[in-house]
């Protein structure tokens, strides 16, 4: 994440950049807030979120095993 952030923060100019850390920073977490409940209308319960959640973590693990070799 910090490299992540480094280098959108390093496209904005210097005058924005603590603007634009915060609306990213408060986007983030509200992201964060809100998926649950955006899932919980479309998946129908917590165990469903996470075996979708965990899906998506192995595939992605699959993906970057596969690229780094």
């Amino acid at each position: 994440m910090p490299c992540m952030l480094a280098r959108v923060m390093s496209m904005l100019q210097p005058t924005v950049r603590g603007s634009g850390t915060g609306l990213w920073t408060g986007m983030f977490f509200l992201g964060q807030f809100h998926a649950p409940l955006v899932l919980d209308q479309y998946l129908a319960g917590l165990r469903n979120i996470l075996l979708t959640y965990g899906g998506v973590a192995e595939l992605e693990s699959l993906v970057v095993t596969r690229g780094a070799r």
